[in-house]
């Protein structure tokens, strides 16, 4: 008995670690207080019969709703099982879904045949002018047309990513030409760049993805194919159009990212400035013993006024320059798909949270801190204008870390206004002063929120990280804030 015991004292233990590393549920506080009304109001007897009566009834006829529905819906008829097994019906390979899926699957075994071909070619010293003579003898399927001539070029790039192609990267000392090979399916049509073979000092040298990239991405593509169409598309895709159109590079790389970042920037501090004159939202407010002042935020408001002229403007306007130096395309055929651009996106967050933790830390160093970082903790209860009030060198030390992440995962314009609107988001969130519980950022794992940040200009110590918790956690930069976090929750266990 006392070994059994043991064992769930062990497990309790180990479960209640890897708890301690989760993010607080948001759901937890309304979840409280509804249970604790219903247990105020209601007997022990009413909550076991009808409240065990009403879950039932309730989630099954919820649950069949769906269902109902989808028999009005064409859309969702393609997922239903007589309608499956009608496509499928043998013979197998003459039904259309079986042949979806074998286009698939040919997809993938041309990728790897196009990488076997590579390698074959690898070994050669020299190009000649029957260069596509010889891949074209080697088998029929395959063709080779030029993308770009980049002569005498130290650092390029060839990222292109759209429904019908992979992702692709080359970098070379001394490039003097690129292709890119396709394969052709059995229907005439292209669907995918298989890989890019370059020129290197008249070398045959190839770079190309392995067989389980290109299937993972094929598989995103085949069940992004059952998707309904983004009704946004459309409109989106004219009004990008209408802007290459009638704008040059410069303007849209420099009022376009100056309009997004400014226009982002002040839309989203206004809920936390309207959230001070609403007695309902003074509840979610992490110092409710120190309001907002007037001069404060005046005070506020003006230095960002001169940090965004003086220091951001110059700065955005080169970011054109930036795009042209990495060839960082603009085109509507070149941008991203949406899970590409997330997956890029949380990319840069993990490269610029690490630069920022590193270098906040250093800038709290005692010789540094009152020259530097400073003027950041003027105000000890931060409010969401404050995200970027900060001394300008401060500006241009932290700001590094955005565009290293912009050098390793930028392969549009799309993708560097997506996530200066992402890092927008996310510094004036943890500036707010407000811990919402129904917060959506809060989803993410081991983001740190408002809480985690606020205590750091609190106690000016510990919690450097901007995005997530993973390096405090690392180096124990956070430990007083545990401390403080366990001394509350044994105040509230104590008044219950």
């Amino acid at each position: 008995m006392a070994a059994n015991d043991s064992v769930l004292n062990s497990a309790y233990l180990v479960v209640e670690y890897i708890d301690s590393f989760l993010p607080e549920n948001p759901l937890q506080r309304p979840f409280k207080y509804a249970w604790t009304y219903m247990l105020d109001n209601y007997t022990k007897f009413q909550i076991a019969t009808w409240g065990t009566l009403i879950v039932h009834d309730l989630i099954y006829f919820v649950l069949c709703l769906p269902g109902f529905i989808f028999q009005f819906i064409p859309f969702m008829q393609r997922f239903k099982i007589q309608q499956l097994m009608n496509l499928l019906a043998l013979p197998w390979n003459t039904g259309p879904g079986f042949k979806k899926v074998q286009r698939t699957l040919n997809k993938i075994k041309t990728m790897s045949s196009c990488c076997v071909l590579f390698r074959r070619l690898k070994g050669k010293s020299r190009i000649s002018e029957n260069f596509q003579t010889v891949v074209m003898s080697r088998t029929r399927n395959f063709r080779i047309r030029i993308i770009k001539d980049l002569p005498d070029c130290r650092k390029s790039r060839i990222l292109r990513h759209q429904r019908d192609s992979c992702t692709i990267k080359m970098s070379s000392r001394n490039l003097t030409g690129a292709f890119t090979m396709s394969t052709e399916d059995s229907e005439g049509h292209y669907p995918n760049e298989a890989a890019i073979l370059g020129l290197e000092r008249f070398t045959a040298r190839v770079e190309f993805f392995s067989v389980a990239r290109v299937t993972a991405y094929l598989v995103v593509e085949y069940i992004d194919s059952f998707l309904p169409e983004n009704p946004l598309q459309r409109p989106f895709k004219y009004a990008w159009t209408y802007m290459l159109d009638n704008y040059t590079k410069f303007q849209i790389a420099t009022w376009g990212t100056l309009i997004v970042h400014d226009l982002i920037y002040f839309v989203l501090c206004l809920p936390g400035f309207i959230f001070q004159f609403i007695p309902f939202m003074q509840r979610f407010k992490i110092q409710q013993d120190k309001p907002e002042t007037w001069e404060s935020q005046w005070r506020c408001f003006k230095g960002l006024l001169f940090n965004h002229f003086s220091t951001q403007l110059p700065l955005i306007c080169g970011i054109y320059y930036f795009t042209e130096f990495f060839n960082i395309p603009y085109d509507w055929d070149t941008m991203p798909r949406w899970y590409m651009l997330g997956a890029q996106c949380f990319g840069c967050a993990v490269i610029e949270d690490t630069w920022h933790y590193f270098f906040h830390r250093l800038l709290h160093h005692k010789r540094i801190y009152k020259y530097i970082h400073k003027p950041h903790h003027e105000f000890t209860s931060p409010f969401g204008m404050q995200a970027e009030y900060a001394h300008p060198l401060e500006i241009l030390i932290i700001g590094v870390g955005l565009f290293i992440a912009m050098m390793v995962f930028c392969n549009h314009i799309i993708l560097l206004w997506a996530w200066v609107v992402l890092r927008v988001m996310e510094t004036i969130d943890v500036h707010s002063g407000y811990d919402i519980p129904l917060n959506p950022l809060h989803l993410f794992p081991f983001y740190i929120g408002a809480r985690f940040h606020d205590f750091h200009h609190t106690n000016l110590v510990g919690n450097y990280a901007s995005t997530f918790t993973w390096w405090d956690k690392l180096f124990n930069t956070d430990s007083q804030y545990n401390t403080y976090q366990n001394k509350l929750k044994s105040q509230e266990r104590k008044k219950k």
